[in-house]
This record gives structure tokens, sequence and C-alpha cells, in this order.
């Protein structure tokens, strides 16, 4: 029994685990200099995205560059003013950002927040300097709609009633025996 209850725990929290970095967006190599994309969430959405660069030199990661995430827009499909002045009112949020070293402690990385405003089709640019070269990596993207709340919320929200009911289990349980 508890090798099944472990498992079913195991199985429903692995769905909700993210990694570093989230999903990569665009990977390129000149002069074997490895440039790696990611952004976090994934698929983008209107509102604040991480966006987060990874630079190697063959195998070896290499922390003194700069990378400028830009995102323009190519076809906006449906635009929500609320989210352009609430990205506008966050401190260090915009469509182009500096990407500085990674807040979540991933010292690998060089992460830059960028506020969408609209949904619909969008160009994510990224410029990294490194060694005195220049790279610029191009991608098309689709950005999403704002996800529900709820929606989004709904596995944390759930823990509560589910502890809740596991401890009263376990407590008709115990009386049995």
């Amino acid at each position: 029994m508890k090798t099944a209850l472990t498992l079913v725990i195991w199985l429903v929290g692995s769905g909700m685990a993210w990694a570093d970095g989230g999903v990569v967006l665009a990977r390129d190599e000149r002069d074997g200099i490895v440039v790696t994309v990611f952004a976090a969430p994934f698929p983008l959405h209107v509102g604040a995205n991480d966006v987060s660069v990874l630079v190697q030199k063959g195998r070896e990661v290499v922390g003194d560059f700069s990378a400028r995430v830009t995102l323009r827009p190519v076809e906006i499909t449906e635009s929500r003013d609320e989210w352009l002045e609430l990205c506008n009112t966050l401190n260090g949020i915009g469509l182009t950002g500096e990407a500085v070293p990674s807040a979540q402690g991933n010292r690998l990385l060089r992460s830059a927040w960028i506020g969408l405003p609209a949904s619909g089709r969008w160009e994510v640019s990224v410029d990294v300097a490194v060694d005195g070269r220049s790279f610029a990596i191009r991608r098309p993207v689709d950005v999403k709609p704002p996800p529900n709340p709820w929606a989004a919320w709904w596995p944390f929200l759930a823990m509560v009633p589910a502890v809740v009911g596991l401890y009263v289990w376990r407590q008709r349980l115990r009386r049995r025996n």
C-alpha cells in the first residue's frame, strides 16, 4: 500500500516539476561557439516571460559574455492594453532586456525578463558578444493569450484538500487498528 501511494504521489508531483531555463527556443553554432536560447514558461504567453541564454565553447561553458534579448511583433492577433501597462510599470521588464546572471542561482545562464503585451506571432532576437565576436540569433515564436489563473494554480490549490483528506484517511485507518 505504501509503495502504491508513493508511486501515485511521485507521478502527480513529477508533472509539476520544472527545470532551470525552460524549453530550448533556438540553438546556433558558429566558429566553435554554441549559443542556446531557452524560454520559460513555454509556450510564451502575454505577460512576463523568462528568456535565458547559455554560451559554450566546445563542451566548456563560457561565463564572460553579454547578451541582449529583443522580441518584435510580426503578426498581432489579440492586444491587451492592460498587460502593456502592467509590463511598463514592472521594474526592468519590457520588450528588450539585457541578459544578466540568473536570479534563480543558476550561474551557467544569463536571463532577461520580457513582458509581452499581445498574443500572436513574434520574433525572438538574441544578440550575443563573446571573445570579441558578435552573433545574432533570430527565430519566430508564437505567443499565446495569458493563462487562466485558475488553470495555472489549480494543482497548488488542490494540494491543501488532498493533504487534509490523506490525514483524515490515515486517522481513520489508525482507529480501526
